[in-house]
């Protein structure tokens, strides 16, 4: 199985849930800037909510956060909605910069497992996939994911946070787990994470599907490959270099996503 400190017996019934992070968790890739986004913590509060229909739910994410500032903005409005429940996942857009330091981010995780688990939060976050799967020009980055994969891991057993490993399962590399971007999870990825977390915590319903792979794709020659490469670089990764050389983040100017506790309304889509 692919979780750690998952909690034993009974499964435990939580009623104020708060989700920490960074454009994965405020939900880009699962809809839009006209219709807004899902997104996994979305679908996890939907899960939570089928089981204990009181459940109320904030979201603090917001897009772009490094890990520290994911710490240093939200921990504090999470520990004072009072949080029985809460999600962590931040590291990525740290993986992806020059000055990446696995042990920096590590700690910024670790204060937010020590600072939530000690307020009596249940604690649950990832770790990263296989970047050079998921985007063959990335391979450079494997070595970082790998060092940061472990320190999470390591953080997460000192505090009993619950980890859903996602780096060895083979679905989280399938291209159809991303959106065109390769950085936010598809509607489908989004889906996924949520179903592990709910699994993890032995939500009613809930079962280990979201771990089997995906039925295999055709394959592709080389010249479409390349073209694809090519087009991703001048769509989305020259871009995302143009902004972080000029100084400036996707979050700029943005604020949490969902900043109070609130009832979950279920949503029709799967």
């Amino acid at each position: 199985m692919t979780y750690s400190a998952t909690p034993q017996g009974a499964a435990r019934t939580f009623t104020r849930y708060v989700a920490l992070g960074d454009s994965q968790t405020e939900g880009l890739g699962d809809g839009d800037e006209i219709r807004g986004y899902r997104g996994l913590a979305d679908r996890f509060a939907e899960h939570l909510a089928t089981a204990a229909p009181d459940v109320h739910y904030a979201n603090l994410s917001v897009r772009g956060r490094l890990a520290a500032q994911v710490h240093a903005e939200q921990l504090a409005p999470a520990l004072r909605l009072r949080p029985d429940l809460a999600t962590v996942i931040a590291g990525m857009n740290d993986l992806i910069r020059p000055a990446f330091d696995a042990d920096a981010v590590a700690a910024s995780l670790e204060e937010m497992f020590a600072a939530l688990t000690a307020s009596g939060a249940h604690v649950l976050t990832v770790t990263f996939p296989d970047i050079a799967k998921i985007a063959p020009l990335a391979r450079p980055l494997l070595p970082r994911v790998l060092a940061l994969n472990e320190r999470v891991r390591e953080a997460a057993a000192r505090h009993g946070v619950t980890v859903i490993d996602t780096f060895p399962l083979a679905f989280a590399t399938d291209a159809r787990m991303w959106s065109v971007d390769r950085l936010h999870a598809s509607p489908l990825g989004h889906a996924r994470i949520a179903a592990a977390f709910a699994h993890a915590l032995g939500l009613p319903g809930s079962d280990d599907t979201w771990s089997a792979p995906l039925a295999p794709l055709a394959p592709r020659g080389r010249l479409r490959n390349a073209g694809t490469e090519f087009r991703w670089v001048a769509g989305f990764a020259g871009p995302w270099i143009y902004r972080r050389m000029q100084g400036r983040s996707s979050g700029d100017g943005r604020s949490a996503k969902r900043p109070d506790l609130a009832p979950v309304l279920l949503s029709r889509e799967t």
